[in-house]
């Protein structure tokens, strides 16, 4: 889940200068591996049990640091202060959509200027399992749109979101620097086109029309990427208007072709 996406994660910055929060770290198994990656590593977890049994399977390791939270903040950690913030396997055991806000929240400040929060949550809108009880193994649902409304609200810049409507949705949120924060993309903005290919296959230009392969990428020259995020950026396609679930630096499979 990290070494695949090592670049977009760290936005080609030597891993061993960054530090990393890991919010949901149960005993430790991922915190030993993220460890060995990144320069610092903090974890968070609302058990105190795990946090201890965590303490023990990770003696030895200077550069990791563990917390008992309350699963509704952060408050032993400060403001301004991790370049990367994961959290995976988590948030969909959350009873609560308020619980999940106010986490994110609350790692939102946390992160530094120019940082990014990637995380997944329960997506699923389907109304059979969204007016099903809720506990902490069947947790809350908290959408692409929800995701999308809490950026803008928090001035997020939306990078990307995956798997919208799946227990996997994944989301990263890049915290804009002062300077750039209410840049607006200039109206005169001329985008051009590099390339275009199959999302999952960037030498084959045919993209299905429906399936899991009916995505396509494309290489777009012009943007300034501290303006330009998917929730201000529209594509449109045959005259309709599409919400793009990307928008960041070439990703390394394109960068290959």
């Amino acid at each position: 889940w990290i070494l695949p996406q090592i670049d977009l994660l760290t936005q080609r910055t030597d891993p061993q200068k960054l530090r990393f929060l890991e919010i949901g770290c149960g005993i430790g198994r991922m915190t030993r591996h993220l460890a060995s990656i990144f320069g610092e590593v903090y974890a968070v977890d609302v058990s105190g049990e795990m946090i201890s049994r965590a303490q023990s399977r990770l003696v030895g390791l200077p550069n990791v640091h563990l917390f008992e939270t309350s699963g509704t903040d952060l408050a032993p950690l400060p403001d301004d202060f991790f370049d990367i913030i994961y959290s995976i396997f988590v948030f969909q055991h959350v009873p609560t959509k308020d619980a999940i806000r106010s986490t994110l929240i609350d790692g939102w400040s946390t992160l530094r200027p120019g940082g990014l929060l990637r995380f997944q949550t329960n997506g699923v809108t389907a109304d059979s399992f969204r007016s099903a009880a809720k506990n902490t193994w069947v947790g809350e649902t908290y959408s692409a749109t929800d995701v999308r409304e809490l950026a803008a609200q928090i001035g997020a810049h939306v990078v990307s979101i995956y798997g919208a409507a799946s227990l996997y949705c994944f989301s990263t949120l890049r915290k804009p620097r002062p300077a750039f924060s209410a840049r607006a993309i200039p109206a005169d903005t001329q985008p051009v086109i590099e390339r275009i290919g199959r999302a999952d296959d960037p030498a084959t230009e045919e993209i299905p029309a429906a399936g899991n392969n009916a995505w396509l990428s494309m290489v777009v020259s012009g943007f300034d990427l501290e303006a330009a995020d998917t929730n201000r950026l529209r594509v449109e396609i045959d005259g309709v208007e599409v919400t793009p679930r990307y928008a960041g630096q070439v990703r390394p499979h394109y960068q290959q072709v």
